[in-house]
């Protein structure tokens, strides 16, 4: 039972030690990406430059487009920026009773607004009208809009919350979201809108294309009202220049992305879009034109992930975690070796006497002819012994004096 025990013991360690490294490297590795979100930040209150913020939401070296498809502000407040970009969608749905998980790479649009004044709080009755209103154009040509709201749970704006999902449309457009929250710590709000996203919400009022952005406060009024805020770069449905530029990479990083998460392809296709992505991360210009020029990527892997420093920090900390196990082992399986070792170690040696040099006693024994003769034999002292033992002593002694005396006899005839 006891070796079931130990045994055990070792595993429950190791799974642990497992999950507290992956835990640490994970927190060492977030860590990472709050100081870099926060200096982004930093950089854009001071240098009025939000590159670096859609940079630190474009991870992984993800192509970005300079030109931003839409820039306005309030001077240094609701400062709305959108960058075109490459991201992921996804959508959780049930099917047939199971619950489903779409997930694929898309083009998309990267809205950020920077030093948010506007009112978006909660209401008392469990709304929040604070949100981003698309605006276009249906087929008749007639202006519609839509307000995607920034919260929506089963608390706030509870209408709009869809728990559970049967669609792709509803999985994405009424799930759980927290724009206002998520970001607030870096005095921003970022709503990642990607291609199919918007297209569900141009669907729900048969938007043919986005033509115009603006923010609605918790009131009800718009933000931006004394000029026509239309995109810059074009309208908002992913046909600047950048995705036409990007497209081979963006067909190659989706197969890349596909092929990672585990979908088979022939060998031929994946040796083709692996050699591909490493070669385009190394070097985009070899398959872009005047990529550094007109493009810049997101945040490299090795500026979040930072190789040894992550590992040898997780590593130091599971070691200590081992060492603790190691010892409490100890303590729980082999008590009795700890005592007896304490023991050895703690025992007072007891003091040896010493005796002073001196001549041995010596005893005076009397020979056959009657001649006393000092014996330099120490002296042996008297030692109290069992009964038995003494009667065969004396009887021993009694057969060596009459043998003696025999033997006197014979010499006085003589």
């Amino acid at each position: 039972m006891k070796t079931i025990l130990k045994i055990l013991y070792v595993v429950l360690i190791g799974v642990i030690a497992a999950i507290l490294y992956f835990g640490m490297q994970s927190s060492f590795v977030s860590q990472n990406y709050v100081n870099l979100l926060t200096e982004a930040s930093n950089k854009a209150a001071t240098e009025k430059n939000y590159d670096d913020v859609a940079r630190c939401f474009s991870l992984f070296s993800t192509p970005i487009d300079k030109k931003k498809a839409y820039f306005v502000s309030q001077g240094d407040e609701n400062v709305t920026s959108v960058y075109s970009s490459v991201n992921t969608f996804t959508s959780t749905y049930l099917v047939d009773g199971k619950s489903k998980t779409e997930t694929r790479i898309e083009k998309v649009y990267l809205i950020i607004i920077y030093n948010p004044t506007f009112q978006f709080e909660n209401s008392a009755d469990g709304t929040n009208k604070s949100a981003l209103r698309f605006i276009g154009e249906d087929e008749g040509g007639n202006t519609v809009n839509y307000d995607y709201h920034f919260t929506v749970s089963s608390t706030i704006n509870k209408d709009e919350f869809d728990a559970n999902p049967t669609t792709e449309k509803a999985g994405s457009l009424h799930a759980e979201r927290k724009h206002i929250s998520d970001y607030r710590d870096y005095n921003l709000i970022f709503v990642p809108m990607p291609e199919s996203l918007l297209g569900y919400i141009k669907s729900e009022v048969k938007m043919t294309k986005v033509t115009k952005l603006n923010i609605v406060e918790n009131t009800g009024n718009v933000i931006y009202k004394d000029a026509d805020y239309s995109a810059e770069n074009g309208p908002l449905d992913y046909s600047q220049q950048f995705f036409t530029d990007l497209q081979t990479w963006i067909e190659n990083i989706r197969l890349y992305t596909r092929y990672s998460n585990g979908e088979e392809f022939d060998q031929e296709t994946i040796d083709s879009v692996t050699t591909y992505v490493n070669q385009f991360t190394e070097n985009p210009n070899q398959y872009v034109a005047n990529f550094d020029e007109l493009y810049m990527r997101g945040i490299a892997h090795g500026q979040v992930f930072t190789g040894a420093p992550v590992i040898f920090k997780s590593l130091g900390i599971v070691g200590l975690f081992v060492i603790v196990g190691v010892l409490l082992y100890i303590v729980l399986f082999h008590l009795n070796w700890i005592k007896s070792f304490i023991r050895r170690f703690s025992k007072k040696a007891e003091p040896q006497r010493e005796t002073p040099n001196r001549a041995p006693k010596t005893q005076t024994v009397i020979s056959k002819g009657g001649v006393k003769t000092e014996s330099k034999k120490p002296v042996v002292d008297v030692v109290e012994e069992k009964p038995e033992v003494l009667e065969n002593k004396e009887e021993v002694k009694e057969n060596l004096e009459a043998t003696e005396a025999k033997e006197d006899e014979g010499v006085t005839e003589e």
